[in-house]
């Protein structure tokens, strides 16, 4: 399993390009941060970046995944 992770601000569109090729060996998970994309909600107060790592360990815990490569970019 790959996490694809935009950076600060971003959607898992910036990932389009890789996907293709990435989806025929690996299980990819792309998502939005708060206030991005699917997710674009006044974000709370006081976002931090540890909110952020939260976020996707949340994503990572409820998929039951127990080992991913992560792959980011900028703030990703």
């Amino acid at each position: 399993t790959i996490v694809l992770s935009a950076g600060l601000g971003g959607s898992h569109h910036f990932w389009k390009p890789q996907i293709e090729a990435l989806q025929k060996s690996f299980r990819l998970i792309s998502y939005d941060h708060r206030g991005t994309g699917v997710n674009a909600e006044p974000l709370p107060e006081n976002y931090s970046v540890d909110q952020m790592a939260n976020d996707v360990l949340g994503i990572i815990d409820a998929e039951g995944i127990e080992s991913i490569h992560f792959i980011g970019h900028a703030l990703g």
